[in-house]
């Protein structure tokens, strides 16, 4: 795949995410310019023990721009989308994609999360969507939890099993 149409899949996963379009148009120029290193970054993001993630160490929008690209499927070396059937959506360790029945490892979890989500209709609080995920971890294989309001444009994250250290970046 050429950096163009990389750029531009990941720009529509961007614009999926309801960013300002200045904000939008800025991680876009970010990722263009730094997609390489922004994909590396992403492989070693969350190797060794939390707080000291690497990518704790990073600045927050470097962070922000890692972490949404590790939400970004990827089949057949392609970036690829799944749009959002509700007014919510949730991931867990699977691909989405292609993958109507939602098999995979993490898939009673997502069940779990999804059943949840469905008795208020996706309308929660984000302390409470924390706790929900607090729930529903496999213990001892804590790598990162999220939140993403995208009507506040915000993403809180934690990070192993901290879930006393909030991280919360607005845009």
């Amino acid at each position: 795949m050429n950096q163009t149409q990389d750029y531009n899949e990941f720009n529509e996963i961007l614009r999926l995410l309801a960013f300002l379009p200045e904000i939008q148009e800025s991680i876009g120029a970010y990722y263009l310019k730094n997609s390489k290193w922004v994909s590396r970054q992403s492989e070693s993001a969350y190797e060794g023990e939390a707080p000291n993630f690497p990518l704790c160490k990073r600045k927050p929008y470097t962070r922000l721009i890692v972490v949404i690209y590790k939400l970004i499927e990827f089949a057949d070396g392609k970036m690829v989308t799944t749009k959002k059937v509700k007014s919510y959506q949730a991931a867990t360790n699977f691909n989405l994609y292609n993958n109507p029945n939602h098999e995979g490892f993490g898939k009673d979890r997502y069940d779990n999360i999804e059943n949840e989500l469905e008795k208020c209709n996706g309308i929660i609080s984000e302390n409470n969507a924390l706790e929900l995920l607090k729930k529903n971890v496999i213990p001892g294989d804590e790598q990162w939890s999220a939140v993403y309001n995208l009507t506040r444009r915000s993403v809180m994250v934690t990070f192993s099993r901290d879930y006393h250290h909030v991280y919360k970046y607005e845009l």
